[in-house]
């Protein structure tokens, strides 16, 4: 059996442990004086040596705690004295993390490759369903999460009480090139939570336009909506992300989804006031006049708002200016009401471009004052 000059203890444990199929950590090499060899050290001269198969030793929470607490520093002579030991890698702390799954949230790689040498369970989840592949990937740990595929854990469990996996962990967080090397191990783009939320809906609530261009790459479907009908062109255009919004309505996202609310991405994008979003929206035609809840048009929310600017843009794109809500008002009524300034722009927009139907709207809304 040839063994390499550098630790020769090390690798004969190596190769032993295809014979009895444990780790190193608990294998004893006993020399024929007795003496136990350190994993470190030189082989003695010509002669027999004895294997010895250790029991896990009885552990304390506070060995325990102790074994975590160096996994997690990336303490690696620590976490090596401790598995010498031996003890058991997988013992959890009180919330169910264990040694493995907060090296890997750290990305603690020099550690990891202790605890995975010593037989780690690489999938084994904390109390919330959290395994040590989520958890690099919800933090970003590159090295850590390519450790772990390395090992054989696969890209596609399922974890957290949701179903998310860590791809949409990853998206989630914004790490891109943890997303990239997920969907190179096959992870699957069209996975959906419970709640019906996939990665690409994630990355674009987030705002995460290069893990968004990552998800359009892999061909994730544009107009997957959740249980409550939104999509990730609503999340984008709801949350004031006009980068993202843009990157989908060029992929194809489609502008008329409808939510369960009766809301669409424009609606959502005129709600919050993100004026470069609408832009996006109207370039890729959605339609001004489609009402949101309450019969309330795109008009009517920014009017309401006050944004006296998006008011602008609605109106250059031909927005009714008689189109009323269930209670019969138009967005002239809101602003005479509560919003001077856009009341202003209306009256200059009604005798800039007068067709013979804004006007009397107009009066009616003055004459309600």
């Amino acid at each position: 059996m040839a063994l390499t000059l550098e630790n020769p203890v090390h690798a004969l444990k190596q190769r032993l442990r295809s014979c009895c199929g444990l780790p190193r950590f608990r294998q004893k090499l006993v020399s024929q004086e007795g003496k136990i060899l350190a994993d470190d050290g030189p082989l003695p001269g010509p002669g027999d040596l004895q294997l010895v198969i250790l029991p896990f030793a009885k552990t304390s929470e506070w060995q325990t705690d102790r074994l975590i607490t160096a996994a997690a520093n990336d303490d690696t002579h620590e976490v090596e004295f401790i598995l010498q030991r031996p003890q058991d890698p997988d013992l959890p702390d009180g919330d169910g993390d264990t040694a493995l799954n907060l090296a890997a949230a750290c990305g603690c790689e020099g550690t990891m490759e202790l605890l995975l040498e010593a037989g780690a369970e690489e999938n084994q989840s904390n109390a919330h369903g959290i395994t040590p592949l989520f958890a690099a990937a919800a933090n970003g740990r590159l090295g850590a999460a390519r450790l772990l595929l390395e090992a054989g854990v696969r890209a596609n469990p399922v974890a957290h009480d949701d179903s998310s996996t860590p791809l949409f962990a990853a998206a989630q967080g914004g790490h891109e090139e943890v997303a990239q090397l997920l969907l190179s191990s096959q992870a699957d783009a069209e996975r959906t939570t419970v709640s019906g939320k996939t990665s690409l809906g994630m990355a674009a609530r987030g705002g995460h336009a290069e893990v968004t261009r990552v998800l359009l790459e892999a061909r994730a479907q544009l107009d997957a909506s959740d249980t409550l009908g939104e999509t990730p062109l609503f999340y984008a255009s709801r949350d004031g992300h006009a980068e993202v919004a843009r990157m989908l309505v060029k992929a194809g996202a489609q502008p008329e989804t409808v939510t369960s609310r009766g809301e669409t991405p424009l609606f959502g994008a005129c709600s919050g006031g993100h004026l470069d979003v609408v832009r996006h929206l109207l370039e890729a035609r959605a339609n001004v006049e489609k009402s949101g809840p309450n019969g309330e048009r795109p008009l009517m929310v920014a009017t309401r708002c006050g944004y006296v600017e998006l008011v602008r843009l609605l109106l250059d794109h031909m927005a009714d200016l008689d189109a009323t809500n269930s209670a019969g008002e138009s967005a002239y009524h809101v602003a005479s009401r509560e919003q001077p300034a856009v009341l202003q722009l209306l009256q200059g927009h009604c005798c800039n471009c007068w067709d013979g139907r804004s006007l009397p709207c107009l009066r009616t809304a003055l004459s309600a004052e």
